[in-house]
Parts: C-alpha cells; sequence; structure tokens
C-alpha cells in the first residue's frame, strides 16, 4: 500500500503572491509587475527560475533593476 499523496498541482493564494512580491520587490511590487505585464504567479515563477526569461523580458527585468532570487 502507498503512502504517497496524490500529486497536485502548483498553486498559490493571491495574498500569499503579493506578500512574497512584496518581500522581493518592496512597496513598489504593484508597479513593476504591471509594467511586465505579469501576474504575481508569473513573476514569482520566473523570479525563481521555474519559468524561463526570454531575451525581451530579460531586457525588461534588467532595465526595472529587479535581480533574479537564488534559491538553494
Amino acid at each position: 500500500m502507498s503512502t504517497r499523496t496524490p500529486s497536485r498541482g502548483p498553486w498559490l493564494t493571491l495574498s500569499a503572491a503579493d506578500a512574497v512580491t512584496e518581500l522581493l520587490l518592496g512597496t513598489e511590487h504593484v508597479t513593476a509587475t504591471d509594467q511586465l505585464g505579469w501576474s504575481r504567479t508569473r513573476f514569482l515563477r520566473k523570479a525563481t527560475g521555474r519559468e524561463p526569461l526570454n531575451a525581451e523580458e530579460a531586457a525588461q527585468v534588467e532595465q526595472l533593476g529587479i535581480r533574479r532570487l537564488a534559491l538553494g
């Protein structure tokens, strides 16, 4: 008998996404993510390397002074 839990996809509440995004970007987090045109969830995937940046996105991120989060 297996003790594994069924696999679940990633999930994130809006309040948690806002809190983590604010920790990473400061109080101007709404402005930065709005300028990028990304949801909080997409920003967090890209900031943590779970979703790659294309060349245009990398240039936008650099222009905004956002640094990639290094985990591990």
